[in-house]
């Protein structure tokens, strides 16, 4: 599967990785209503052609409408971050998304 063109003029923070791969968070704000689906993940790991190799696996937001709004590398980690506040370390292999923290 590929993001779409749409998707991609909406990448917003990436986090390259040495196989010329990158991690991609997607701006969702002032779009079309999304499914919950891409909504709620809207991080992925992608290759040069913008195939999709995952889509972020997070435990259900505390919110229906809960985007990640951050995406940045903190030392050796990759970590996100929900529009609640909850902070996540995301697996950059498998893309398993782990609750770590909350800021507000």
């Amino acid at each position: 599967m590929k993001l779409t063109s749409e998707q991609v003029s909406a990448l917003r923070h990436h986090i390259p990785l040495d196989n010329g791969e990158q991690i991609v968070r997607i701006e969702i704000s002032g779009k079309e209503p999304l499914p919950k689906t891409e909504l709620n993940a809207n991080i992925y790991r992608i290759d040069q052609s913008f195939n999709i190799i995952w889509q972020i696996q997070s435990p259900p937001p505390p919110f229906d409408l809960d985007p990640f709004v951050h995406l940045g590398r903190h030392g050796d980690k990759i970590l996100a971050y929900r529009f609640s506040g909850f902070e996540y370390v995301v697996n950059d292999k498998t893309g398993a998304a782990t609750q770590i923290d909350w800021h507000k």
